[in-house]
């Protein structure tokens, strides 16, 4: 799919019809005592404790286990330990169901978590015998600290998000849908290679948003949300129900159409009857899930009490000049590097890290009242700490089925190049969604106080050559090459941006 570029998407959305709070998005009965499930999850079962229960009738609890230690709002890994006590318990559970017949018939032999299990067994339906839901139990841990912690953190965008809702025409409610998603985390990351509050893969992000080795824009808050918005619309338009819409966010909308095609609209006959390999657990339970979350932080001191959240974000956009190093900002405006990866978490790394510079063009966020200070003095900052043109180090994001060999060849280097540069010593494995640098940084060329000489810019596209450049601008070739500074005329990157004599 060809990338919408955000700022006609912004436009796009901001014509769509307005839709109203909440509309379709229907509560079936059926769907009560799933939701039940997922709001005690979320408000009554800590990090440190995990539920035991039926993975096709989540409401069907067999019975809660304590973690020890403290909860922490998932802000620390959980320790591989967990790991291990949620699948013994898990695994006692399933062995007592393989037993309870026989137990049942000796009730004497039937402890206290014996006659637990065989009390909740008895909510499963009459067709499911004990042994048949031994191969079911499942063990989901619990969220109420990690969603009270997300509950302070949506201060900081909810209600914005809400009036990007209804310029998008989604319901507003869907901007409760990250507190499934992340907790309202913007740095938030999964396994799978899902990133920021709410957690696009890489493919989608690409489809509406710029992943390049210098910004993510899938961790920056508010394009993540139009895009986000605009995903959910078009999911909408292809299946005309919300419901479905929601669960195509988690299962994908070509899926839930397969899954319409059989059941219609009812999402309840769906979740019970549809059989597809990638239709598990997660996309069974993901609009249950939203609507618990939907009832808790629409009312949290019901839940939670009454709790500070975190102040709504203030800030204005600069649009930055030339490329710039954080710590010039730093030095000459008092704009802190903290500060400024907080307002732009979809800047890199490798920006913070020195690899990279804030690209020319970006839109910058700052605190209120600075963009009128930077616009001010951005001329007056020495030529040596403003750059027109950036030479960087290359990034590779690992896909599917990637391994370090396969990623050399393709881009010319070695394996051993490839550990060296990105510290991965001994390791054998790597991950989707993972950054690799495969070559190292090389120059960034500075503006030299004389802009005499220097005109319209051009950023470089896939497939273009420096000689190919050079005459579509009616440009000598040892021309471009002395006003850019170049030293080989070979290394040239996509996104690149040169800088045209001034005449041109």
């Amino acid at each position: 799919m060809i990338r919408i570029p955000i700022w006609i998407l912004a436009g796009l959305l901001l014509l769509a019809p307005g839709v109203s709070r909440g509309q379709a998005l229907t509560e079936w009965p059926s769907l009560a005592p799933r939701v039940r499930f997922w709001q005690d999850v979320y408000t009554r079962y800590s990090t440190r404790q995990a539920v035991i229960h039926d993975e096709h009738h989540p409401e069907v609890v067999y019975g809660v286990i304590d973690l020890g230690g403290e909860p922490d709002g998932g802000l620390v890994p959980p320790p591989e330990t967990d790991k291990e006590i949620m699948r013994h318990a898990g695994d006692r559970v399933a062995d007592i169901l393989r037993r309870l017949d026989g137990l049942a018939a000796d009730s004497a032999r039937m402890g206290a978590m014996e006659r637990q299990v065989a009390s909740a067994v008895k909510k499963l339906p009459a067709s499911i015998s004990p042994a048949a839901a031994a191969s079911r139990v499942r063990v989901q841990r619990g969220q109420s600290d990690r969603f009270r912690l997300g509950l302070i953190r949506a201060g900081r965008y909810q209600e914005r998000y809400r009036q990007m809702a209804r310029q998008a025409g989604v319901p507003e409610d869907l901007a409760y849908l990250p507190h499934v998603e992340s907790a309202f985390d913007p740095l938030a990351r999964s396994g799978a290679g899902a990133a920021g509050i709410w957690q696009l893969m890489p493919g989608t992000g690409r489809q509406y948003l710029t992943i390049d080795s210098t910004r993510d824009e899938r961790l920056d808050p508010w394009f993540s949300a139009m895009a986000a918005y605009a995903y959910l619309r078009q999911a909408h338009d292809l299946l005309g129900s919300w419901p479905l819409a929601i669960t195509a966010y988690n299962h994908g909308p070509n899926g839930m159409r397969r899954a319409q095609k059989q059941f219609g609209n009812d999402l309840p006959a769906i979740i019970e009857n549809y059989k597809a390999r990638t239709f598990g657990f997660a996309s069974r339970n993901f609009y249950a899930e939203f609507l618990a979350a939907r009832r808790i932080a629409s009312d949290p001191a019901r839940w939670f009490g009454a709790m500070a959240v975190d102040p709504v974000m203030e800030f204005e956009t600069f649009t930055v000049p030339q490329f710039v190093e954080p710590a010039t900002l730093e030095t000459y405006f008092s704009f802190s590097r903290q500060v400024q990866r907080d307002l732009n978490p979809a800047l890199e790394p490798t920006v913070w890290q020195g690899d990279g510079l804030i690209p020319a063009g970006y839109k910058l966020r700052v605190p209120a009242g600075m963009a009128a200070d930077l616009a001010a003095g951005w001329e007056s900052l020495p030529g040596a700490l403003r750059f027109h043109r950036t030479v960087r180090a290359e990034w590779y994001e690992v896909r599917r089925g990637d391994n370090l060999g396969v990623i050399a060849r393709r881009h010319g280097t070695s394996v051993s190049a490839l550990r060296r540069l990105n510290g991965l010593g001994g390791k054998r494995f790597i991950y989707p969604g993972q950054k690799l640098k495969t070559h190292e940084a090389r120059q960034f060329v500075p503006v030299d106080g004389d802009s005499s000489e220097r005109g319209p810019v051009h950023v470089v596209r896939r497939g273009e050559t420096l000689s190919g450049i050079g005459r579509r601008y009616g440009v000598a070739l040892a021309e471009l090459i002395r006003v850019n500074g170049m030293g080989d005329a070979s290394l040239l990157l996509v996104g690149e941006v040169l800088v045209l004599p001034a005449a041109h």
